[in-house]
């Protein structure tokens, strides 16, 4: 994948070669409503009930196949580093091939989450 400042300086290409327009790239800027659990910010209240507060990426480029999202490359603020959600197509595809660090980094905040109604200490996780 191309750097991501470079392509965020020339755009991010948009692909709609199907005939029924239903295969499409497009980039959105991360928000804390739509961010994978793993690089959201949360902020817990007394009784330890959370709020997602933002997101530690900066943006996802959504790549769109037969009308289903395909990947999601989530990319960060240092413009170089990114993290692929595949779907189950795209596994099968990619196979051996794909970047294993958003799996890889979901499992490690999810082995980090406390019991539900538990205020970690110190933490924003």
């Amino acid at each position: 994948m191309p750097d991501v400042r470079r392509a965020l300086r020339h755009g991010i290409p948009h692909c709609d070669q199907a005939t029924d327009g239903n295969n499409t790239t497009y980039h959105s800027w991360a928000s804390a409503t739509d961010c994978p659990p793993q690089y959201t910010v949360w902020e817990y209240d007394p009784y330890g009930n959370r709020t997602a507060v933002g997101c530690n990426a900066a943006g996802v480029v959504n790549v769109i196949q037969a009308g289903v999202p395909y990947v999601r490359v989530w990319w960060f603020p240092d413009g170089e580093t990114t993290s692929t959600w595949y779907s189950a197509a795209a596994r099968l595809q990619y196979g051996s091939f794909m970047d294993a660090r958003y799996d890889s980094d979901y499992f490690a905040w999810q082995a980090t989450q406390p019991p539900p109604g538990t205020v970690p200490s110190g933490s924003d996780q």
